[in-house]
């Protein structure tokens, strides 16, 4: 850059003329492989010269200048309206003026056009092909995780990879892993504080585990397969696909515009219709059946929901790792996918030998490498949901979008009640669809039932929560829902009354945070329990 404005300033004495100003576009290439990408300077070189601010536009090349023909245009109709001339130092001079002029200035042009068009083309099949041979490419940025080679694990941010990819594999979400980074000083390649998108990007780069990629897609072998790179893998292809699958497991839905939480999910008891959301007198919310058999208040009917689905969410989390080991189930594509592959090949072997006209199988080739690709992309999304089956159900995803400071276990169980009062409409919608099968409305069981014994929940392992019997129904304010295993903890607690949340937690195999729920819910009945029994007792007559 230094060498050619030296030029062009050399250009310029020799031709007895003024240097107004240096107009300099770096990094913007001038050609139609840019795209639509503007060129700010050369734009306001334009508007200098038609208001008159100087004579004579002096470039290094024709290429340099421009090398889109749309552009050339503009200096053609500047040049016939005596607004200024065009030098450049070692493409010579064209007289635009003529139309001989012009047309040699816009031959020029779109050869250089085409001459970059051609060099982007040959580094993007060189590009393609190292991809396709497994080859590290060392352009842009360093890959976080390893050292300037991009080949080996860099020892510090390759374990800080590694133990970022297991955290969310358990649970932790993806923009708390940036916090923990920032937290800690660690900074991005470019020397930066980490976002989101920023971590999500490092932490599902299939580079990670050693898989080769072209223009963000991962580049496969003629059998489907991804191809390994020459570098050294993270972590292994399986916890690649779990992670991926664990984090489309996560992802929130297009959100319902729907004032009402559980319309998608309510069912009439009487006649199994659907049941949507109004509001009665006073302005109160309300569900109701489509057909007019029955309705139940909103309000109500949503807080027990969520209490229902914030325990259903701790009883079937396990703290075991997810498995990475057992095989997943055959996919039910494979044959097709084998038979796609095949007749790929056969097609290809038929052209070689010359047996048909490429004009002959266009058609059916394309058709065949769409079809392969869908498949390959069916295959893929298979065995990520299959590895995220096996990840446990978080207890912890219930708070993942709500806004607090402290990350301290002990605060978010003092605080349940708030924090699912603060969960946002769709973070509430995203585990209710990923959990929920149906809710259905028993109909109007007098004034002293609860809506507790009006509602059956169905979840997604086909386990109820149910209404009580009748019996149990009698005169009481809210139908409480207790966990499963509160009468097993109450029962522990009474044999160890120093019983932690962690011991509590190892014992049952269940998460930290439902531990906890249990033990003060244990605390609490034992403590009823105690305060009965010290109570004065009425003397027999």
């Amino acid at each position: 850059m230094q060498r050619q404005e030296a030029d062009c300033r050399a250009l310029a004495t020799k031709l007895g003329v003024d240097v107004f100003e240096v107009f300099v576009d770096n990094d913007i290439g001038a050609s139609t492989r840019s795209g639509a990408k503007s060129r700010p300077a050369y734009e306001r070189m334009l508007q200098d010269a038609q208001a008159g601010k100087f004579l004579t536009i002096i470039a290094y090349s024709n290429s340099r200048l421009t090398r889109r023909p749309v552009e050339w245009l503009k200096l053609i109709e500047l040049a016939n309206s005596g607004s200024v001339q065009i030098k450049t130092v070692v493409s010579g001079t064209h007289d635009l003026s003529t139309a001989d002029g012009r047309a040699v200035a816009m031959t020029i042009a779109v050869w250089d056009g085409a001459e970059a068009e051609r060099t982007s083309e040959r580094l993007k099949a060189a590009h393609r092909h190292r991809a396709q041979q497994g080859k590290v490419w060392k352009g842009g940025k360093r890959p976080f995780g390893y050292l300037t080679d991009y080949l080996t694990p860099d020892p510090v941010e390759g374990r800080i990879v590694v133990d970022a990819i297991e955290q969310v594999l358990g649970g932790t979400p993806v923009h708390a892993v940036a916090k923990q980074w920032n937290a800690a000083g660690v900074r991005t390649p470019a020397n930066g504080e980490w976002s989101y998108q920023a971590a999500y990007l490092v932490l599902t780069n299939p580079r990670n585990c050693g898989w080769a990629t072209y223009q963000k897609q991962i580049v496969r072998d003629a059998d489907g397969a991804p191809v390994v790179g020459e570098w050294t893998p993270l972590i292994t292809p399986e916890q690649h696909t779990a992670l991926m699958g664990v984090l489309a497991k996560r992802r929130k839905p297009k959100r319902r515009y729907s004032k009402y939480l559980l319309t998608p999910f309510m069912k009439c008891g009487k006649c199994g219709g659907s049941m949507w959301a109004g509001r009665g007198k006073n302005d109160v919310p309300y569900y109701k059946c489509s057909t007019g058999h029955l309705q139940i208040t909103a309000e109500i009917t949503d807080r027990w929901a969520k209490d229902a689905l914030f325990i259903h969410l701790g009883e079937c989390k396990g703290p075991a790792p997810i498995d990475l080991t057992t095989p997943i189930e055959a996919w039910h594509g494979e044959e097709r996918l084998a038979e796609v592959s095949k007749l790929i090949d056969d097609y290809a072997t038929a052209l070689r030998k010359g047996r048909l006209s490429l004009n002959l199988v266009m058609d059916q080739l394309e058709a065949l490498d769409k079809e392969k690709e869908q498949l390959l992309d069916a295959r893929e999304a298979f065995q990520q949901e299959k590895m995220a089956e096996r990840a446990p159900s978080l207890a912890s995803e219930v708070s993942s979008n709500v806004n607090w400071d402290s990350a301290d276990i002990e605060w978010l169980h003092e605080n349940a009640e708030e924090i699912r009062d603060e969960y946002d409409f769709d973070g509430w919608l995203v585990q209710l669809s990923r959990h929920c099968r149906l809710i259905t409305v028993a109909p109007y069981q007098g004034p002293h039932a609860v809506v507790g014994d009006r509602l059956t929940i169905v979840w997604d392992d086909l386990t109820k929560v149910e209404p009580p019997a009748a019996a149990d129904r009698s005169w009481r304010k809210r139908a409480p829902i207790e966990p499963n295993r509160l009468g097993e903890v109450v029962k522990l607690l009474e044999a160890n009354p120093d019983l932690t949340a962690a011991e509590l937690a190892e014992r049952l195999k269940v998460g930290r945070t439902y531990s906890y729920r249990l033990l003060n819910l244990a605390s609490q009945r034992l403590d009823d329990r105690m305060s009965f029994e010290a109570s004065p007792k009425s003397e027999e007559p």
